[in-house]
């Protein structure tokens, strides 16, 4: 174990939590979701359950021709009002940043599949 004077240990508590600033999205980041995903960005959105029980965007995504989408949740896990919903919790409002956006093509077809990998940041 380190040992640190009151002082050292203030400076890296400041330090620490200047980098979680840095690193939050601003409120005037955040966009509003209107079917559009840009890898980096920030976005506000209603999310509903479907039948299978998961959780999809109430603005359906913007795909191109021959093209299937879909946003996988890299950390549900870390709301629990998301990984293990009520039987009657229909809609939730996040914030999410996309991670990764992910494009293959289907062998033998003129079809792409694009996965958008995103980290919620808020729940209500």
């Amino acid at each position: 174990m380190i040992k640190m004077s009151g002082r050292l240990s203030i400076l890296l508590l400041l330090l620490v939590a200047a980098v979680v600033m840095v690193n939050a999205a601003r409120p005037e980041d955040v966009l509003e979701f209107g079917g559009d995903l840009q890898e980096g960005s920030t976005y506000r959105a209603a999310i509903a359950r479907g039948q299978d029980g998961e959780w999809r965007t109430s603005v359906p995504l913007k795909i191109l021709r021959h093209h299937a989408a879909r946003i996988e949740w890299l950390n549900l896990k870390e709301y629990p009002e998301l990984d293990k919903p009520q039987p009657r919790s229909r809609q939730k409002q996040i914030v999410f940043t996309v991670v990764k956006r992910e494009t293959l093509k289907v062998a033998g077809q003129y079809r792409w599949n694009t996965t958008y990998y995103c980290r919620i940041t808020a729940a209500t």
